[in-house]
C-alpha cells in the first residue's frame, strides 16, 4: 500500500468516527433582530487535512510501540539447569522471565505452583536452587549442576554464563558442603533438539553427553543417558573426556560411593593378596553400561590383576589374571591352588631309577580346581567346557563355565594345577540354570564336556541382604537412614528377575525402588508425598 492509499484510508476512517452534526446545531442557534449572523463555512478544508495528519501520526505511535513492545518481550536466550532435574528458562533481552519448563518428572517436583512470569532471572534462580536443595536433588552426596546458555549472541551468552556461575557458586556455599558446577553454551540444532527430546533431558545435557562419547569410544549415548550431573561430572574430573567451551569450579561429591580404598580393599581380598602386604595399585572410577565403577589395576607375585568393582555396593563384575613377562611368578602363590605331581616311572632293563615324570592332571580335577578359585559347587555351575591346549610349549587347561548369573574362564597348567589366568563377569544372558555335568577324564588332545544330565530353572541367588539394598536405594536418593520414614524392603518378581522392593518417605516425597540381588538399580521413582 503507498502512502496515497495509506492516507486515504485514514481519511475515511477518520470521517465514520466523527459525526456530522453541523445541520443540528445550526437548528438551536437563535439569531438576534439587530445582527446579521455569520455561519462559518461547513467544510473547512485545512482543518480537514490537519485532522487527518493527527489521526495518521496516531496510528503510526500505536504501530511503533506494539513493535517495540515486542521486540523488547521477545525470547532472546534459553538458560538450562540440570542436576537431575532438567528446568528450562526462556527469557527476553531484560532477562525477564517468559516461561519455565518442566523437562522431567523431578522438575516438576521442584516446581510445584510456582509461577516466574515476568520475574527477573536472579529471582527465578534463587526460588529453583532453594528448591533443589530443599528437595535433596543437589546433596553433599551429589552435588553438582550444570548451567547452559542459548544465545545468538555470543557476548550476551559468555556474559550471562558467568553471571550465573558467582550467583548459584554462593547459593550451594552451605554449612555441609560446598556445590561444583560446569557451565557452557549451547547452540540449538534439529538434531540436538530431537534427541533432547527423546530423553526428557535439555539441550545442555544433551550436548554434554555427545561430547563426552565423541572424546570416549567406550561410551555410548544411552549408557550415560541415565547419569546424573554428577556422575558425568565425576567422569570428567577423572579425565575420561575434557568437553569443549566447558568451564568448571568446585569438585564433584565422590561420597554416595565407596570410595577407592574400599575397592582396593576389596579386590587385595580377591586375589588373596597378604595382609599388610604393599602393592602399588592403580585406581581409577569410570562408567561402564552406565554404572560407575572402579578400575584397580595391580601385579602382585608374578601376576597382573584387573578388576571392575561397582561404586555402589562394592559387587566385582570383572576381573582379569594374567602372567606379568616382566616377572616370575613364586613357586607357591598365595590363593592359587596346586596339586602334587602323580606317579613315578623308572627304567627296569637298566637297573637305573629315572626322575619322577610328570603326570598332568585329569580334566575333573582341572574342573574342580577352578570351581574351588570361583567359590562355586558342581550343582550350580552350567555351561561347563573343558579343554587341553598348548600354550607356548605348555600343557594347559582351559576351563569357561557359568554360575550363579557369572561367567567364568580359566586357565590352568596342565601338571602343577596352578591357576595361569583367570577372567569373570556377569552373565548378560542370565540363563539362570543349573546343570551337573561330567567331563571324559581321556588324556586325548582335546576334552570337551558331555551333555548335562539335569537342567533346572532356579532364581538368582540374593547377593545382597535386604538391609543392603536399603543402603543402596538412601544413597541414591541422597537421603540419610535417620530422614527417612516408613522404610519397608520386601523381595518381589518381575519378568522372572528376583529384586527388592525399597520404599520410603523423605523431605516431602515418596520414593520407591527395584534394587536387583546384585546391588543394581533397576528401577527408581520419587513422586511428592500428598
Amino acid at each position: 500500500m503507498n502512502e496515497k492509499n495509506i492516507n486515504q484510508t485514514v481519511k475515511t476512517s477518520f470521517e465514520k468516527v466523527t459525526p456530522d452534526v453541523f445541520d443540528q446545531v445550526v437548528e438551536h442557534c437563535t439569531p438576534r433582530a439587530a445582527k446579521t449572523v455569520v455561519l462559518p463555512t461547513r467544510k473547512n478544508p485545512y482543518l480537514r487535512m490537519i485532522s487527518v495528519a493527527a489521526a495518521f501520526l496516531l496510528l503510526l505511535g500505536i504501530a511503533f510501540t506494539s513493535i517495540g513492545y515486542g521486540w523488547s518481550n521477545a525470547v532472546t536466550t534459553t538458560v538450562s539447569l540440570d542436576v537431575n532435574p532438567s528446568v528450562e528458562i526462556l527469557l527476553n533481552r531484560n532477562e525477564k522471565v517468559k516461561e519455565i519448563h518442566a523437562l522431567n518428572e523431578d522438575a516438576r517436583i521442584i516446581l510445584g505452583d510456582m509461577n516466574f512470569e515476568g520475574s527477573s532471572l536472579d529471582v527465578a534462580i534463587n526460588a529453583l536452587i532453594g528448591s533443589m536443595l530443599r528437595n535433596g536433588y543437589i546433596t553433599e552426596l551429589a552435588n553438582s549442576i550444570l548451567i547452559s546458555v542459548d544465545d545468538n549472541n555470543s557476548d550476551r551468552a559468555k556474559n550471562l554464563q558467568e553471571k550465573l556461575t558467582r550467583e548459584i557458586e554462593t547459593l550451594l556455599q552451605t554449612e555441609t558442603f560446598n556445590g561444583a558446577i560446569l557451565c557452557q553454551t549451547v547452540t540449538k540444532t534439529d538434531e540436538l533438539s530431537a534427541v533432547a527430546k527423546a530423553h526428557n533431558i535439555s539441550l545442555g545435557k544433551a550436548k554434554l553427553i555427545n561430547q563426552l562419547v565423541a572424546q570416549n569410544t567406550t561410551y555410548t549415548f544411552e549408557d550415560l543417558v541415565g547419569l546424573s550431573i554428577n556422575d558425568l561430572n565425576l567422569l570428567v574430573e577423572s579425565g575420561h573426556a575434557a568437553p569443549e567451551n566447558t568451564q568448571s569450579s568446585g569438585t564433584a561429591s565422590e561420597k554416595a560411593y565407596i570410595g577407592f580404598d574400599k575397592a582396593k580393599e576389596i579386590a587385595f581380598t580377591h586375589a588373596a593378596v597378604p595382609a599388610g602386604t604393599t602393592l602399588n595399585a592403580k585406581t581409577d572410577l569410570d562408567s561402564e553400561k552406565g554404572i560407575i565403577i572402579y578400575e584397580v589395576e595391580f601385579t602382585y607375585d608374578g601376576y597382573e590383576y584387573e578388576y571392575d568393582i561397582n561404586a555402589t555396593t562394592g559387587e566385582i563384575l570383572h576381573v582379569e589374571k594374567e602372567r606379568d613377562d616382566d616377572k616370575r611368578p613364586s613357586d607357591n602363590q598365595s590363593g592359587t591352588q596346586t596339586t602334587p605331581n602323580q606317579g613315578t616311572s623308572s627304567d627296569s632293563q637298566s637297573g637305573t631309577s629315572n626322575p619322577p615324570a610328570a603326570t598332568e592332571l585329569t580334566a575333573e580335577q582341572v574342573k574342580q580346581i577352578a570351581f574351588n578359585h570361583a567359590g562355586v559347587t558342581a550343582d550350580k555351575v552350567y555351561g561347563l567346557k573343558v579343554e587341553r591346549d598348548r600354550d607356548d610349549g605348555v600343557v594347559t587347561y582351559d576351563v569357561e563355565f557359568k554360575a550363579d548369573g557369572v561367567e567364568y574362564e580359566y586357565e590352568i597348567h596342565a601338571v602343577s594345577g596352578k591357576i595361569l589366568e583367570y577372567d569373570s563377569e556377569r552373565d548378560d544372558d542370565a540363563a539362570r540354570t543349573s546343570s551337573t555335568q561330567t567331563v571324559s577324564a581321556k588324556t586325548e588332545p582335546a576334552v570337551t564336556e558331555s551333555k548335562a544330565t539335569e537342567t533346572k530353572t532356579t532364581g538368582a541367588p540374593a547377593t545382597i541382604t535386604a538391609d543392603r539394598a536399603k543402603e543402596i536405594a538412601l544413597a541414591h536418593a541422597g537421603v540419610s537412614a535417620a530422614d527417612a520414614r516408613g522404610l519397608e524392603c520386601e523381595t518381589d518378581t518381575d519378568d522372572r528377575v528376583d529384586h527388592y522392593d525399597v520404599e520410603f518417605k523423605a523431605n516431602g516425597l515418596e520414593y520407591d525402588y527395584e534394587i536387583s540381588f546384585d546391588g543394581t538399580v533397576l528401577k527408581s521413582e520419587k513422586e511428592r508425598d500428598d
